[in-house]
């Protein structure tokens, strides 16, 4: 009986992580959109009813992968307790030698359950590395302050734990004002857990710098933002991008059209209008185009229009 108890209260402590997690995390994508708009110069205008959802996906996708993403690197971060264990074993000699009293952190043990998810952020790390090699040793440290986290956090719980034995166990003789002393201890260490939970979410946002790439796969996901793309723009706008001196395409869908090929779409389908970056690899210039002045078309890059 005890056990189901236990686990219907770690079930509600879960859902109610979740729940304050999710909620961040759409506000955090809300928050990286804007972030997102300011980079390319360009705020959505015109927005409608309908837009607005598209505004909601974002947020929900970006959450979705923000927090696999953070999960993937507190998963790493407490496999990699055998590393930690020998920083500690360093830190140790270090305070014996120098006769120092640096606090030698007790890391959370790896579940196994904790193993396969620790995969994905290998990868993570990885697939980061190739493009920005500094990017590495950054995550990794994103993880060792995720792995102090769970370390603290597993404190706070214990702590919390042996106030409430102390409180509810039948040979405690409890005066009213330790009684109060106490139940002031489990009010601590019970917010104290949610702190912690809630700033090792924000270390991955803050000390990851991946969000900025996590915001861009969560537009790309929606098309909202393509690349490489053919578009025709009417004669006024394309006469407008032929001045960067981009070259048209010989053939459009129209006469009233011009055609313009590896085009970079920055933002699409919220806003009455399309922005696009004319010139290849260059997010610093953008044109935006009335979305009924403007006709993307996704093909094969080995095919080309010709007359």
């Amino acid at each position: 009986m005890e056990k189901i108890v236990s686990l219907e209260k770690y079930l509600d402590v879960s859902t109610k992580f979740f729940g304050v997690a999710s909620r961040l995390g759409i506000v955090a994508g809300g928050l990286a959109f804007l972030a997102y708009c300011y980079k390319i110069q360009y705020f959505p205008e015109g927005v409608t009813a309908g837009d607005t959802l598209a505004l909601i996906f974002i947020s929900v996708s970006f959450c979705a992968l923000y927090l696999l993403f953070s999960a993937s690197l507190y998963a790493l971060g407490v496999t990699l307790y055998p590393a930690w264990k020998l920083k500690n074993w360093a830190l140790t000699l270090y305070n014996k030698f120098a006769k120092k009293d640096v606090t030698v952190i007790e890391y959370v043990k790896p579940d196994l359950s904790l193993v396969g998810l620790s995969f994905f952020g290998v990868l993570i790390i990885a697939f980061a590395g190739l493009s920005t090699p500094t990017s590495i040793i950054t995550l990794l440290l994103c993880c060792w302050g995720l792995a102090v986290m769970a370390a603290t956090h597993k404190k706070a719980t214990l702590k919390l734990s042996e106030v409430k034995s102390e409180i509810n166990s039948p040979l405690s003789q409890l005066s009213d004002i330790q009684k109060e002393e106490y139940e002031k201890d489990q009010r601590h260490y019970s917010s104290a857990r949610y702190k912690i939970a809630g700033f090792a979410l924000l270390i991955p946002l803050l000390l990851g710098g991946m969000s900025g790439k996590i915001l861009l796969g969560s537009i790309s996901a929606l098309s909202i933002k393509s690349e490489g793309v053919i578009i025709h723009v009417k004669k006024s706008y394309g006469e407008l991008i032929e001045s960067y001196g981009i070259t048209p395409l010989p053939k459009s869908i129209g006469k009233e059209y011009m055609a313009f090929e590896n085009t970079s779409i920055l933002l699409r389908g919220i806003g009455k209008n399309t922005v696009i970056a004319p010139i290849p690899g260059n997010t610093g210039i953008n044109v935006a185009i009335p979305n009924n002045s403007i006709v993307v078309q996704k093909v094969n890059k080995n095919i080309k229009l010709t007359q």
